[in-house]
């Protein structure tokens, strides 16, 4: 006998959202596979506590006011040499929080000290309890305004009650005459409920008497936060700038002379604005495929292919963004040298000077090579190419010569107006006007030094 039964109703009145959710479809696939009662009821209750236990890890989450939400697998030990994980293991168990163990987080800034504090205060989450999140700066304005007021044990309760405090950047701003006061009272409160506590600062320990005007009561909450606890120093380069090596002791020192992009030397650094030329001419080592959306998240996806085709992002779907990754080439040798075989295919100097980007034109006269033994060396810089006719040109295409620097210069020398041509200049004076359309080498056009071989010579 089928009863009609409001077990929506039911549901709800129990607060089983999940249950209510999916209670239709779990029916209908129990029926069709002849699950057993059991079955039904193990897999239903399985989603509800799963369920549960999602919202109740976003709920904590966002009431712990975390400015991120970083996890342990996400630090990067390998530039750390004296914290390594199994060092900070018995930080990610309960039983920190239950024996009520603290920790300080110490190092210059970028070391990943709030990386850990966060880390570690989402794992005593996970574990069952609950957490805040908070910066020195915060909380001492906050307790100091509420004991002007006369009501600082109200304010306190904020602070006190929860498993774990995450008290980021002691010493990072100047702090008011009573911040070791009102520090104070929160640091021994929770000293004698034996409630966790967990410090980031770049600042030694003896230095904290200075930062809170005080050393007495300094000296007291450093005493009571390590009765319990464990003082760990975090080194290694910066985290935000170790792709500048600014940390790295063997760098030199950075010049604060401008960069010599012509003329008289080479400049030491690859110039940004060969990046788009040298994708163009396919001079990449892959495609870096980036989701900002984990981005935003805080939890970046990067994957390097091969070619630049459309993904999806493996964690979320998302379409990812493809940027290509140049290879390094320096910004003199590209430009100068194809400078120089412009010159040789008759360009008019005008063109040749913007080309160059030369802001006199003696510079240009001056600079580009006449020798052929200097054309063919500053060639050889340039990756190996072979010469093939222009695309859809199946007789042009046929025909391959040698790769490297010959297939670059011999078509140059070879050009069947040459004759007409002169050679440029060294002086000051102008170039020679500019050869016709028709005599200059296939291929090459007046746009951009990156591209004046993109349809004669098929890059490797």
């Amino acid at each position: 006998m089928n009863v009609d039964l409001p077990l929506d109703a039911f549901l709800k009145r129990l607060n089983l959202a999940n249950t209510r959710r999916i209670w239709r479809d779990l029916c209908s696939r129990a029926e069709k596979e002849e699950w057993s009662y059991e079955h039904f009821l193990s897999t239903l209750a399985t989603g509800e506590v799963a369920h549960r236990q999602q919202t109740r890890l976003q709920k904590l989450s966002r009431r712990a006011g975390f400015p991120f939400l970083k996890t342990i697998d996400e630090f990067d030990f390998t530039y750390q040499s004296t914290v390594r994980l199994p060092l900070i293991g018995s930080y990610l168990s309960p039983d920190f929080v239950t024996d009520g163990r603290c920790l300080i987080l110490s190092g210059k800034s970028g070391r990943g000290k709030t990386h850990l504090a966060v880390a570690i205060a989402y794992r005593a989450i996970q574990n069952g309890f609950d957490a805040v999140f908070t910066t020195a700066a915060s909380l001492i304005d906050e307790l100091s305004a509420a004991s002007l007021r006369g009501r600082l044990r109200e304010a306190l309760a904020a602070y006190l009650h929860p498993h774990v405090l995450v008290i980021d950047e002691v010493g990072y701003l100047a702090y008011g005459d009573d911040a070791a006061n009102v520090l104070f009272h929160v640091v021994n409160e929770r000293h004698l409920k034996r409630r966790s506590m967990v410090f980031t600062t770049n600042k030694s320990l003896d230095a904290w008497g200075r930062v809170l005007h005080d050393e007495d009561l300094a000296a007291a909450i450093v005493d009571r936060v390590l009765e319990r606890g464990r003082h760990l120093k975090l080194d290694g380069p910066s985290m935000r700038t170790r792709h500048l090596g600014l940390d790295d002791p063997t760098t030199a020192e950075p010049s604060t002379q401008p960069a010599r992009i012509s003329e008289t030397g080479p400049a030491e650094f690859p110039e940004p604005t060969t990046r788009a030329i040298l994708v163009r001419c396919g001079l990449v080592e892959g495609y870096d495929h980036k989701c900002r959306r984990c981005k935003r998240n805080g939890t970046p996806v990067v994957e390097r292919h091969d070619d630049p085709t459309q993904r999806r992002c493996p964690r979320c779907g998302s379409k990812m963004w493809v940027s290509a990754v140049p290879k390094p080439m320096r910004f003199h040798d590209t430009r100068h040298t194809l400078g120089t075989l412009l010159a040789k295919a008759g360009f008019d100097g005008v063109r040749l000077q913007r080309t160059m980007r030369h802001r006199d034109f003696k510079m240009t006269a001056r600079y580009v090579h006449t020798n052929v033994e200097d054309l063919r060396a500053a060639a050889a810089l340039l990756p190996s190419a072979t010469l093939t006719g222009p695309a859809g040109n199946a007789e042009a295409g046929a025909s391959t010569r040698p790769a490297g620097a010959e297939a670059l210069v011999t078509p140059l020398l070879q050009a069947p107006a040459e004759a007409n041509r002169k050679e440029p200049v060294s002086s000051g004076k102008t170039l020679e006007d500019p050869a016709p359309d028709s005599a200059r080498p296939r291929g090459f056009e007046p746009l951009a030094f990156g591209f004046v071989v993109r349809r004669s010579i098929q890059l490797s």
